[in-house]
């Protein structure tokens, strides 16, 4: 992923600096409907057709459901704390949250589904 950024980076003709790109997301689950505690959110690049990232959500933790884990200790998990539907969208904007830090790209154009520019949205 980080070499497709690289492509993307060398094909808009910047090395160093922060680049604009558009990105097609969309999210799978490990079973169909809204029932899924499992899924995964990719965001490939329009110019390239790779994937620059993803992002993947279960609403279950291993650790937080372990019955021999001590009393009183808190986990820092970071698991999915919402509905099945609502994956697609989080994960969509974990992805654009860490575009800059981490692929030095910075997704203008967005080509997906309809409910996830509302949350992208400042």
């Amino acid at each position: 992923m980080n070499d497709a950024a690289k492509g993307i980076r060398q094909l808009k003709k910047s090395i160093h600096g922060i680049v604009n790109c558009g990105v097609s997301v969309d999210g799978t689950w490990q079973r169909r409907g809204f029932s899924s505690l499992n899924g995964c959110v990719s965001a490939i690049s329009v110019d390239t057709g790779k994937i620059i990232d993803f992002e993947i959500l279960s609403q279950f933790c291993r650790k937080c459901n372990s019955k021999t884990k001590q009393q009183n200790v808190k986990l820092q998990c970071n698991h999915h704390k919402g509905s099945s539907s609502s994956m697609e969208p989080v994960g969509a904007y974990r992805i654009f949250e860490r575009s800059e830090d981490h692929r030095m790209l910075r997704y203008t154009d967005y080509y997906g589904g309809m409910g996830i520019p509302k949350l992208l949205m400042p």
